[in-house]
């Protein structure tokens, strides 16, 4: 079908991939920690409800990023630098569908 189902959170996909089971790619720039409003107020081309449980954060001169667990898969997202979370800290995160990716477990082949 067209859902992506990780351990914590489910995504749904532009389009049915055709295979039953992938790797799913998430750049950190496509995890934030605030809801992008679309037209209406209504969130565009965003999951809302991922809860990260923090473990590092580092920043980087105008980035942040903070590294931690939703569910059992690792989470790495880039978010505002003047954002106050420490280790230990749930952080609500926000994934950008549109930039997600999707390769062949078996081959590394991209899919989306």
């Amino acid at each position: 079908g067209t859902t992506a189902t990780a351990s914590g959170f489910e995504v749904q996909l532009p389009q049915a991939p055709g295979i039953h089971k992938g790797v799913l790619g998430v750049r950190p720039e496509a995890m934030t920690e605030t809801v992008r409003e679309g037209p209406a107020g209504r969130p565009s081309n965003s999951v809302s409800g991922l809860e990260m449980k923090v473990e590092v954060t580092e920043i980087l001169g105008p980035d942040q990023f903070v590294y931690g667990v939703v569910g059992d898969t690792t989470i790495t997202a880039r978010v505002d630098p003047q954002l106050k979370v420490e280790p230990g800290d749930r952080l609500r995160l926000n994934l950008d569908t549109r930039r997600l990716h999707l390769f062949e477990p078996e081959t590394g082949k991209a899919i989306l």
